[in-house]
């Protein structure tokens, strides 16, 4: 018996050996790929993070609990990184200066919108790294490209991984660009 994931890589293989040899363009395929990503997160599919970080709204912060509520759903709503820094010059102008759980949960929502933007499906850490979960494989040049953002970074099928060492979390936002950068033909996919 073969796990679920191995199943549907080797599915993924499989098929993309037929349209290659089919003669239908690779990159049209990658693009419906990312297309589907996209739409996933559309639809409120967006990737799960999971990260070593302690982030809420405190209630001496914001001692009002539906006043807090409030900014919990506008924070649920965000979906760029524009938003975040928006939401965090407000913040700031109401609240002053913002206590670390307050900036870590803003840092969480610009992971989360930098990686619905890439496609990601997953952001998740265990004690030594972190493991970004990719829609489709990373091509052999962009895993070239994204290895030479940050030393110990590594990139491999449908998975990057950075260390969770020295400043990581600037690291995973610039791996997070990278990979936006890098979707397929991302102008096109978008369209």
């Amino acid at each position: 018996a073969i796990g679920f994931d191995l199943y549907c890589r080797l599915l993924q293989q499989a098929v993309q050996e037929l349209r290659e040899d089919s003669g239908e363009p690779m990159m049209a395929i990658h693009r419906a790929q990312y297309k589907v990503a996209l739409n996933n997160a559309a639809l409120g599919f967006g990737p799960s993070i999971d990260l070593p970080i302690s982030a809420y709204l405190p209630a001496d912060l914001i001692a009002d609990s539906a006043l807090r509520l409030r900014f919990y759903r506008r924070m649920a709503r965000i979906d760029t990184a524009q938003d975040v820094d928006d939401l965090a010059h407000e913040l700031e102008d109401r609240f002053g200066k913002l206590p670390e759980s307050v900036s870590d949960l803003l840092y969480l929502l610009r992971v989360r919108a930098l990686a619905t933007d890439a496609g990601v499906e997953s952001v998740n850490a265990d004690s030594e790294e972190i493991a970004i979960a990719l829609p489709m494989p990373v091509l052999p040049e962009a895993a070239a490209s994204l290895a030479a953002l940050a030393q110990g970074l590594r990139a491999r099928g449908t998975r990057v991984w950075v260390k969770l060492q020295g400043d990581w979390r600037k690291t995973l936002l610039m791996v997070l660009r990278r990979i936006g950068e890098l979707a397929p033909v991302a102008q096109g996919a978008r369209r």
